[in-house]
């Protein structure tokens, strides 16, 4: 094994535009932020080479960073040896190999005792990493995999890289969109974490989510955007009403398009879906002069 130290990360915010002035948002997954911005991008998919090598090359690094990278190094039979040197019993080759890479490199985890051990291992196109072939380049770029090691009880956080840095999902991770291809990240901004996410949804479900929005009456319906919470003369909680939105907006729970774009959102950022961390999703309809600061 081999490895050679590179050139120093979490909140993520995802964030997309449909051409009827509308935005598309979900509220936090875990505290994380997906705000979806619809815009439809064909993107070719990309292919992994034949397992026709017996070693492998990429960079590791910590969960959702861009720097510090080391360049690693390892073999067909070491990937596989890391299950049987572990003391863990029923340990998976997954684990194993996250663990052994923790060795190498600095695992981050908010307030947990150093050395922090991965247990999950993903690849730079958001695919936990299973095997060793995953570990190979691909044949369109021949470019070196970047492997991020995640810490037990953490989500992956998809990395930033460099401003306006595409990277495609796997279609293990995200299936592509029928009609508009694989989903495609943007990268807009490193601090907060925002990037812009193509081939989300179709535009007959973008368009399907409007006119929900457009035809709901009553406490349901589109209303000017408020924040934060606050007790109302009633008891109940109520939003307060700021100048910096001044847009409104309505959530969208349960409609057929709705559900779909909140399955993909899940399985973007790669959390399993669970009621339990469900919100719904928001839709924002601004007129000229009009705004939603977040």
């Amino acid at each position: 094994m081999h490895n050679r130290r590179e050139q120093p990360h979490h909140l993520c915010q995802f964030a997309f535009h449909n051409q009827a002035r509308f935005t598309i948002t979900m509220r936090p997954l875990l505290s994380l932020l997906v705000t979806v911005v619809l815009l439809f991008q064909p993107v070719a998919s990309l292919e992994t080479v034949p397992a026709n090598s017996n070693s492998a090359t990429f960079t590791l690094y910590d969960n959702g960073s861009s720097h510090i990278g080391i360049e690693m190094e390892i073999s067909f039979d070491q990937f596989h040896s890391y299950v049987a040197s572990s003391n863990v019993d029923d340990i998976t080759p997954s684990e194993a190999f996250a663990i052994e890479m923790s060795s190498h490199i600095e695992v981050s985890k908010y307030m947990a005792p150093k050395p922090v051990i991965a247990t999950r291992a993903y690849r730079e196109d958001g695919e936990l990493i299973t095997d060793f072939d995953q570990l190979l380049p691909n044949d369109s770029t021949s470019q070196n995999r970047r492997v991020y090691l995640v810490a037990e009880g953490l989500e992956f956080v998809w990395p930033f890289v460099e401003y306006g840095y595409n990277q495609t999902v796997s279609d293990k991770v995200v299936p592509p969109t029928p009609g508009a291809g694989p989903v495609v990240l943007e990268s807009l901004s490193e601090t907060p974490r925002v990037f812009r996410v193509y081939n989300m949804a179709t535009e007959e479900e973008a368009n399907a989510i409007i006119e929900t929005a457009l035809s709901k009456t009553g406490d349901g319906a589109l209303k000017r955007s408020t924040v934060g919470s606050a007790k109302g003369v009633d008891g109940g909680i109520d939003g307060k009403e700021d100048r910096g939105r001044t847009s409104e907006n309505s959530w969208d729970y349960d409609s057929p398009a709705a559900k779909k774009m909140i399955a993909r959102s899940f399985q973007l950022t790669n959390i399993e879906e669970d009621d339990g961390k469900r919100d719904g999703l928001q839709v924002v309809r601004y007129i000229p002069g009009q705004g939603y600061n977040t």
